[in-house]
């Protein structure tokens, strides 16, 4: 087992993608939705009490953007976050697999003889493991 550093979190894999796509839109949808009901729960209330005064109005308002801008400011906190978890879960997935289909491109190639180098955090490390066992037994 090789102790190697990844260089680049995010390899522009469609598979790594589409997980923080899917990260992504799981937290902006609902967000977006809890202040549009925000927002439409006030004007209803607004719409519906003709009486209310107007610097009540303002003031209720004032509440719902200050709440808003709150909620905006924890969601990207939250995505920051979730940004930084996916990319690092994922990277531990995508990495060893195009490294996978790498070097069994140059075995091909090359008939190369070597083992696949394995990194001690790979989520993969058990199959490669069991790759090079079977590429061991191949080459003697």
């Amino acid at each position: 087992m090789r102790k190697e550093r990844r260089k680049k979190l995010y390899l522009g894999d469609s598979f790594q993608r589409n997980i923080l796509l899917t990260v992504y839109l799981s937290v902006i949808i609902p967000v977006f939705l809890l202040i549009s009901m925000l927002y439409l729960f006030v004007f209803k209330l607004i719409i519906s009490k003709p009486s209310v005064s107007e610097v009540i109005i303002l003031n209720l308002l004032t509440w719902v953007r200050k709440i808003s801008l709150i909620i905006l400011g924890i969601t990207f906190l939250i995505l920051f976050i979730l940004r930084r978890i996916a990319l690092k879960l994922t990277h531990r997935i995508v990495g060893p697999l195009y490294r996978l289909e790498r070097e069994l491109s140059e075995r091909l190639i090359f008939d190369k003889k070597s083992p696949i180098l394995i990194r001690e955090k790979d989520i993969l490390k058990s199959l490669l493991e069991k790759i090079n066992k079977l590429l061991e037994r191949k080459i003697l």
